[in-house]
């Protein structure tokens, strides 16, 4: 497999049929492109290159290098600011998420299993999914190999401890999100 065909329309109205090849769906090597499009999937493309000789159009889904943001675009942001991300691979390892910098480049960073969710997870895939929207945090940036590190999880200094909840009458109710269910409870953030 060589990469996907997409139908666009042009500025003018018209339908035109160009080639996304392979190495252009994403900036994560892709093995199985089936694994990522799907026949009837709507995608964001641009035109990367016409052959008006081959009366051909070449597309790509990958942001222009020009607009991608390097890790010093992270720099001093506080590891307590959210961003929005999409995440666009899960691995067994983690999931690469976008996310635009605060000067708008936009940037592609890794979130490691481990922080995903404060709770264990053993399948990436039932947790996240590509297209789906997270809310991350930069939780270290590599300047040296240009590369960001998120999480999804809370900081230490903003989670909340057994403690925080002392001479707390058991009449009164909070609002929760179940987190987990286990044969022997529910995690409830």
């Amino acid at each position: 497999v060589y990469g996907a065909f997409v139908k666009v329309t042009s500025p003018l109205g018209s339908v035109a049929q160009g080639l996304v090849p392979i190495s252009q769906v994403s900036d994560m090597r892709i093995d199985d492109l089936s694994s990522v499009l799907t026949i009837g999937q709507t995608v964001k493309v641009r035109v990367a290159e016409i052959d008006l000789d081959k009366d051909r159009i070449s597309l790509s889904m990958r942001v222009p290098d020009a607009a991608r943001a390097s890790a010093s675009d992270f720099e001093g942001v506080p590891d307590d600011q959210w961003f929005d991300g999409v995440v666009v691979a899960v691995q067994v390892y983690g999931a690469f998420v976008k996310v635009t910098s605060p000067l708008g480049s936009v940037a592609q960073g890794l979130v490691p299993i481990s922080q995903v969710s404060d709770m264990r997870i053993d399948d990436l895939s039932s947790v996240l999914t590509i297209g789906q929207t997270v809310k991350v945090r930069v939780a270290e940036i590599d300047l040296d190999k240009d590369r960001i590190s998120l999480s999804m999880r809370v900081p230490d200094a903003a989670r909340a401890s057994a403690s925080d909840f002392e001479g707390v009458p058991d009449d009164q109710w909070f609002d929760g999100v179940v987190v987990a269910v286990q044969v022997y409870g529910a995690f409830v953030k």
